[in-house]
């Protein structure tokens, strides 16, 4: 999981937001490796305790609250490269593939892509907590901020 995220934030919004997601991320195992426990256990203690379970920036970016706009030409090489890689991989490892895709798809305004890649990862493990993730996001969130973003000036 924290490998899909780092590659699924890098992939729409830079090598910057993948560096700093790379370490969030490392922070939270540093965490992990030493209370012991699930990903999950470390999470549910951080918002008990009333700290955010994910860095503010990548939190935002994930649920779509920024009003800051993916790389459309990188987002869509990631799409095209997401499709090969699923459509070659085993189907027990396509459900982070298919959340990609389905994130990506979300964040170009393709919702119905989104929600078609959504349930293929639903379908093969229901359980898979990022699809159920997004799902919510589909369902609740409908577009991005950054779609009513008003583009910078050139």
């Amino acid at each position: 999981p924290a490998n899909r995220d780092v590659m699924m934030l890098q992939f729409a919004f830079g090598r910057d937001v993948g560096v700093a997601t790379v370490a969030e991320n490392e922070h939270y195992l540093a965490i992990q490796r030493s209370r012991g426990g699930s990903m999950d256990d470390v999470v549910r203690d951080e918002i008990e305790a009333g700290r955010s379970s994910l860095d503010e920036l990548s939190s935002e970016l994930i649920t779509g609250a920024s009003p800051t706009r993916p790389d459309v030409d990188r987002t869509e090489s990631a799409i095209r490269i997401l499709r090969h890689l699923c459509a070659h991989s085993a189907e027990e490892f396509r459900p982070p593939v298919f959340c990609m895709l389905a994130w990506l798809s979300w964040a170009l305004g393709r919702g119905t892509a989104a929600g078609v890649f959504v349930g293929s990862a639903l379908a093969i493990d229901p359980d898979y907590g990022m699809a159920q993730v997004i799902e919510a996001v589909l369902a609740y969130r409908g577009f991005p901020n950054w779609a009513f973003a008003q583009p910078a000036l050139a």
